[in-house]
């Protein structure tokens, strides 16, 4: 068994998943619709922006966070942005499970401290 070709194969089922086919669908409308567009831009404009800043070492003020977390109440109101939003999510459920699953079955071997 080649461990790429099965990799491929995954890749494949991914995209044919129905989660990946929902989210492509609503990425096409989102990219349609200019305002949505924008809309969710600047929202994730924002939140790589405030995540960088956490990553650097930055102080994040209750300020900053209620800012990212207003532009997400805002994006909710726009039907498209919020369908995208949550067909993200969905499969990004499906992403993280796999990345899970991948990583359970090779953990006693890869470095990973213990107690973690």
């Amino acid at each position: 068994m080649n461990p790429y070709d099965k990799a491929h194969e995954l890749a494949r089922a991914l995209r044919e998943s129905q989660e990946f086919q929902a989210l492509a669908e609503r990425k096409r409308r989102v990219d349609a619709d200019p305002a949505a567009k924008k809309m969710l831009d600047d929202f994730r404009h924002s939140q790589w922006e405030l995540e960088t800043r956490r990553i650097m070492g930055e102080q994040i003020t209750e300020g900053d966070v209620e800012q990212v977390k207003r532009l997400q109440d805002v994006i909710t109101t726009n039907t498209l942005a919020r369908e995208y939003l949550e067909a993200e999510y969905r499969f990004g459920v499906v992403y993280s499970d796999i990345h899970k699953i991948l990583g359970d079955a090779v953990k006693e071997v890869v470095g990973q401290p213990e107690g973690v």
